[in-house]
């Protein structure tokens, strides 16, 4: 999967910021830290789960000069970008889910997660959070849910339904993309799960962006090279030029269908929740 990841993240950056959608989320996750954290000579320890090219350390360390910060990623590839962006980064080569990870408990003030929960469910993510944490520690999280494309499921709904064989293969062969995808019910899911965990909600907003794809160069780019799909089986199971060519020829079905320009959107909740036991000092 690592090198379908890889692949697939090399335009994560560009695929996202060409609707805005990964910036506008993050922006209320930045704003809900320094919320947190207002003194920005705070000497905070911080900790990216999924860190990829480390923007978002990056961002925050402009704000916070003096903070310690830490990012872990499955792929050596993304670390060395990240490393690259910040030479000061500690850079953890590491799943988030290894039983021994190389860190002590309760080192961090802030632990973020953003856009990892289709490939790590987020009960497990958060178990993880809990023991890096220190008491009153912060996690921010990003996340999609089945909330997100309304429009592309109601599609899916009626393919499972339809007469055509056409249709009805297009939706057996893309089903396990939403079945096996980890991502939450909704917000609230992710509220009653970090509950669950220990954590209290200190933040909750909502980034919601419209989608336009004019053809299936658009949507394939958007879909694959932001990362949506390269989670899923049996797309990650497959050669990279097998899963291109698979999600190619299916958007280019679909569209046939389905007519140019094809509308939908994607939100994204992101949540800022707190440890239970204390506030850290910061």
């Amino acid at each position: 999967m690592t090198a379908h990841y890889d692949d697939a993240f090399e335009k994560y950056l560009e695929s996202n910021e060409r609707v805005g959608f990964l910036t506008s989320s993050q922006d209320y996750a930045y704003d809900q830290i320094l919320e947190a954290f207002p003194d920005r000579q705070a000497t905070i320890s911080v900790m990216e789960l999924g860190t990829g090219p480390a923007a978002f350390l990056e961002r925050l360390h402009r704000h916070y000069p003096n903070a310690r910060l830490t990012g872990l990623d499955t792929s050596q590839r993304m670390l060395d970008l990240a490393r690259q962006r910040l030479p000061q980064l500690t850079a953890i080569h590491a799943s988030i889910t290894e039983e021994k990870l190389p860190l002590e408990p309760e080192t961090f003030d802030v632990v973020t997660v953003h856009f990892v929960c289709a490939y790590v469910a987020l009960d497990d993510v958060l178990k993880v959070c809990g023991r890096l944490l220190k008491p009153g520690g912060v996690v921010s999280i990003c996340a999609t849910t089945r909330q997100n494309f309304p429009k592309m499921q109601e599609v899916g709904r009626a393919f499972a339904k339809s007469s055509n064989p056409i249709k009805r293969l297009l939706f057996m062969l893309n089903r396990s993309d939403i079945v096996e995808c980890r991502v939450p019910q909704s917000g609230q899911d992710i509220v009653q799960i970090g509950a669950r965990a220990g954590f209290d909600v200190q933040e909750h907003d909502q980034n919601r962006v419209n989608l336009v794809f004019e053809g299936t160069g658009q949507a394939f780019h958007f879909l694959y090279y932001g990362g949506w799909l390269a989670g899923c089986s049996p797309k990650r199971i497959m050669p990279q030029w097998l899963a291109k060519v698979s999600l190619w020829a299916t958007i280019f079905i679909c569209l046939q269908f389905l007519g140019v320009p094809f509308k939908d959107e994607i939100n994204s909740e992101v949540v800022l929740l707190r440890k239970r036991g204390g506030r850290p000092a910061s």
